[in-house]
C-alpha cells in the first residue's frame, strides 16, 4: 500500500539483461515486501520506457504472481526534478580560478 512500510530498494538497470529486474524483485520480497513499485529513471520517454520497461515489468509479474508490481512514471515527469538539479548545482564544489 502507498502508506505502508518500505522494506528497501533495489537498483535494476537495462544493461544487466532480462533476469535483473526480475533479480530485484526477488531480493524485495526476501526482505519482506509484498509489492514492488518499479521506478524507471529516465528523463523522457523513449523505446526503453515505451517497450524495454514493460516487457521487463511483464516478466517479473509471471515470475511473482502473488507480488504486486506497478510502474511509477519515469523521474522526468516529476515536477520536483528541477529543484532537485539545482540543488545538486548548489552542492557542487566550485574550483578556485586560475589567475
Amino acid at each position: 500500500s502507498r502508506g505502508g512500510d518500505i522494506v528497501g530498494t533495489e537498483l535494476s538497470h537495462l544493461s544487466g539483461g532480462d533476469e535483473e529486474l526480475s533479480l530485484a524483485v526477488g531480493a524485495l520480497l526476501a526482505k519482506g515486501a509484498s509489492a514492488v513499485v518499479v521506478v524507471p529513471m529516465f528523463l523522457a520517454p523513449g523505446g526503453h520506457v515505451q517497450r524495454d520497461v514493460p516487457a521487463l515489468v511483464e516478466r517479473a509479474r509471471k515470475k511473482f504472481p502473488d507480488c504486486s508490481i506497478s510502474v511509477s512514471e519515469i523521474i522526468g515527469a516529476s515536477t520536483k526534478l528541477p529543484d532537485a538539479v539545482l540543488e545538486l548545482i548548489f552542492q557542487a564544489p566550485i574550483p578556485p580560478r586560475e589567475s
